[in-house]
């Protein structure tokens, strides 16, 4: 059946985006062989909206923005367009300059730009497309905002890896870790963000059929990258679960520069949201194309970004007359369109580096380098509290601790000085702690205690162990935002930084004095670390020493301002 006016720009958009949802609705229950797919009209069972290119590659095709138009060449950003685009950005940068907010604009490519030697025979590259236009137009006339195009890089990396999975749309997250280092880069000086290195990220393929994969009468699979921190310290703090615009998710990350972050964005901003929420203190991302001001009053923060695919540059976003998030997202939660919580957050509670470095850098700043020291041996050689506490010079080696264990079943019938030890490789940062704090004091005999007792100066009595954490280390945990974990939970942090730096079960086991059946749940990290590649400890370390030096003034002068 004909609808009327079904030739005009804004109704055939609004059919297509109709249809977009009829159709994936339809494959969703068909995939879960739920019985309401056959309620759902078979046109839309198979949309036919992708072309099956070379290289088992499928490109998104016939959709209501005309993405292969736009490739070819066929289909130009008109001058209006371009105009309209050229005032809007400027518009944006003026308001939000106001708040002394920094606005940035990132536009990541099409699949067709990043692969076209994967086309179908017979369409065009064209040199001059609509983002190219755009490109230019913004740069002439709006020269103070930082666009971020990262066509080139990702054209770089893809010869080593793939940037865009075969059966998708959207970039995987390897590719958009791409994009991420580029706005880092892009970013104005004033700005204060933490800026992750690859290996930072371990990254690891799941076979899924993606959103062009679902297409085809017999789904087509392919490789997804996924990028996880390695030590992750941001965390979710605020997410509405709604479905696609309305949507906002808020996460912070305590070791972070005191900076906040709200992007604006389309479905592409999901890749970038691990890596963006561990750059600032507080990121907020709403899925909306217009930037929503009153989000930013509420925010104030010092950048805003907006993230909108190249294939919808053609559809030049409206402010002044786009409903609010905060409307949408009523709206459509009072409708139904919900999704679960976002649960890429959740992840076992230990400190990162950064977060122990960030610790140590305070009690340094403070006098306190016996504190910062004993942090050290708790975080980098995986020592039990009570450990520190009788460790002694001359068990200190040039390349490794010999730390006493007692022997299972005795409570303490044997002198200590007769218990076996066990040996732990000594970190090169660890090491140059211990060498520093041995220094600072008076000269120490290779009998006398490491770690002395804060209280008495002698060994540690009953119960002072708990004061030092009660007393010494909890409260500036809590006062840095960190979660509260006791000092005994620093030996996770030595296990995490051990499985990446490739360390066996076995070995890891003896290390920490434990039986190999009690690291059983860390099997899944070791194997996903051994697939994502190792990365050495000490350089992580002395990384996160550098971002603490980096951020711990900018948030004292914070808290004091």
């Amino acid at each position: 059946m004909l609808i009327h006016g079904e030739h005009d720009p804004i109704v055939k958009r609004t059919v297509g985006r109709i249809d977009d949802v009829l159709w994936r609705a339809g494959a969703w229950l068909r995939l879960r062989n739920d019985p309401m797919a056959t309620l759902v009209p078979a046109e839309f069972r198979r949309d036919g909206r992708y072309v099956a290119g070379r290289n088992g590659r499928m490109f998104l095709a016939h959709d209501s923005n005309r993405v292969l138009d736009q490739h070819s060449g066929r289909l130009r950003m008109g001058r209006g367009q371009l105009a309209a685009w050229t005032a809007l950005v400027a518009r944006r940068a003026m308001a939000l300059a106001q708040y002394d907010c920094a606005y940035t604009l990132l536009i990541p490519p099409n699949a067709h730009s990043v692969y076209p030697e994967d086309l179908p025979a017979g369409l065009t590259t064209a040199a001059e497309r609509p983002v190219h236009a755009l490109l230019a137009q913004l740069a002439e006339h709006v020269p103070g905002v930082p666009v971020v195009h990262p066509l080139a890089e990702l054209l770089d990396r893809k010869r080593r890896d793939e940037v865009f999975p075969r059966t998708e749309t959207h970039w995987n997250e390897l590719a958009a870790f791409v994009a991420y280092r580029a706005l880092m880069e892009a970013l104005p000086a004033a700005v204060p963000a933490r800026r992750l290195e690859e290996d930072d990220v371990w990254f690891f393929p799941l076979t899924a059929p993606g959103d062009l994969g679902i297409k085809r009468r017999l789904p087509s699979k392919s490789p997804h990258l996924f990028g996880y921190l390695r030590h992750p310290d941001a965390r979710l703090v605020a997410d509405n679960m709604v479905e696609g615009t309305g949507n906002v998710i808020v996460t912070e990350s305590a070791v972070a520069p005191p900076s906040t972050c709200v992007v604006f964005g389309d479905s592409y901003t999901f890749g970038l949201l691990p890596f963006l929420s561990e750059s600032f203190g507080r990121l907020v991302f709403a899925q909306t194309p217009s930037v929503d001001m009153q989000l930013i009053e509420r925010e104030r923060p010092q950048l805003a970004l907006t993230v909108i695919s190249e294939r919808f540059l053609l559809d030049v976003p409206d402010d002044e007359n786009e409903i609010g998030v905060e409307e949408r997202a009523v709206a459509k939660a009072a409708a139904g369109s919900v999704r679960p919580r976002m649960d890429r957050w959740d992840h076992e509670r230990h400190f990162s580096p950064a977060a122990v470095e960030w610790i140590r850098a305070r009690m340094l700043a403070e006098g306190r380098i016996e504190d910062a020291t004993l942090v050290s041996a708790l975080a980098y050689a995986g020592l039990h509290p009570i450990e520190v506490q009788w460790l002694r010079w001359r068990h200190v080696g040039e390349h490794a601790l010999r730390v006493p264990t007692q022997p299972p079943g005795q409570d303490a019938p044997v002198a200590r000085r007769h218990w076996p030890t066990r040996r732990v490789r000594l970190l090169e940062p660890l090491g140059r702690d211990l060498a520093d704090w041995r220094s600072a004091g008076e000269p120490a005999r290779d009998g006398g205690l490491v770690f002395p007792s804060p209280f008495s100066g002698g060994p540690w009595a009953e119960g002072e162990w708990q004061r030092w954490t009660d007393e010494r280390y909890l409260p500036l945990v809590e006062e840095l935002g960190l979660e509260p974990l006791g000092a005994g939970n620093l030996r996770r942090t030595f296990v995490a930084l051990s499985i990446h730096e490739g360390a066996a079960a076995a070995e890891l086991a003896a290390e920490l004095g434990e039986h190999p059946d009690a690291l059983a749940e860390h099997a899944h990290h070791i194997e996903h670390a051994a697939r994502a590649g190792h990365v050495p400890a000490a350089p992580a370390i002395n990384r996160a020493r550098e971002l603490a030096a980096r951020t711990v003034a900018p948030r004292a002068e914070a808290a004091s301002a």
